[in-house]
């Protein structure tokens, strides 16, 4: 007798897990290379932190506080360098003007690597632009929210010079730009519910600056309490990430982050159909067999 090929479900059936962990590896990591591009649908959060950027005037002066540490990265990063791209692209165009700064002192090297990831300082989305010009980066303010008030009264006593110890006097663009009511906007990125909520009081709460929030996922819960109104709108986590990409059309991790939990997803549950149509399958066969 020739040898019994097996049927489709059988194979499947006796695929080895270690191959199975190899395919989902692949599926994991193909992303990030080459996104997918799967549909995205875009709340209404992410579309109105969207806009409000996009509504601050020409000339305008946009503060972007980074407040996470390199921990919580993972959760945040995509969310705050789409942000900043987007903030950059801005300064270009509309000659918007950027203030970074941190109420964090572990905020500050995820400050820096946001910033390189973006191209600073003369490639990528910092071409064209000039420091002192379209933005500057101030030190580390501490203090917590008594450096905050203080902050928001005077900007050049709280801060007299920037990261790289230039007098805030000489960097052209502080010219105009004293205090808080010299500003547009405020984006917080903090990793710490109570800094948010410093900021909220202290930039809202006293001076009714319009405020985003860009937070990790764990976060969502907190700003729907604050949002529309103390918050303009927010983004939480990389699947915001992946929605705020979508709206200024330039991919990076959210979207990557995004096509990785879609193929992901589909697998798992390809797998668990498959695995169930082979188990009954093979369950059915031997019932024939046994009754012959």
């Amino acid at each position: 007798m020739g040898k019994e090929h097996k049927k489709w479900w059988q194979i499947i059936g006796d695929i080895k897990t270690p191959y199975v962990y190899l395919i989902l590896m692949i599926l994991f990591i193909y992303p990030f290379f080459r996104p997918l591009n799967f549909p995205i649908v875009i709340s209404q959060p992410a579309q109105d932190y969207y806009n409000t950027i996009e509504s601050v005037p020409k000339g305008g002066v946009i503060l972007m506080h980074i407040g996470y540490s390199i921990g919580q990265m993972g959760d945040q990063v995509s969310t705050s360098v789409s942000t900043v791209k987007l903030l950059l692209d801005r300064a270009k165009q509309d000659n918007i003007k950027i203030i970074f700064l941190s109420f964090q002192s572990d905020g500050i090297p995820s400050l820096w690597y946001i910033l390189d990831e973006c191209g600073y300082p003369d490639s990528g989305h910092f071409t064209g632009l000039q420091y002192g010009v379209n933005y500057v980066v101030l030190p580390f303010i501490p203090g917590g929210e008594v450096a905050m008030a203080s902050f928001c009264k005077d900007i050049w006593a709280t801060c007299p010079v920037d990261y790289n110890n230039t007098p805030i006097a000489n960097i052209p663009m502080m010219q105009n730009i004293k205090s808080i009511a010299d500003c547009n906007l405020l984006i917080q990125s903090t990793g710490s519910f109570d800094t948010e909520l410093m900021l909220i009081r202290q930039f809202w709460g006293a001076y009714k600056l319009p405020m985003l929030t860009c937070e990790g996922a764990g976060a969502e819960s907190q700003e729907r309490g604050y949002y529309p109104y103390q918050i303009k709108g927010f983004l939480a986590g990389p699947n915001y990430g992946a929605q705020f990409e979508k709206l200024t059309g330039v991919p990076g991790l959210g979207v990557s982050y995004a096509d990785v939990l879609s193929v992901l997803t589909i697998m798992t549950m390809a797998l668990i159909v498959l695995g169930n149509i082979s188990f009954f399958m093979e369950k059915r066969q031997k019932g024939v067999n046994e009754k012959r």
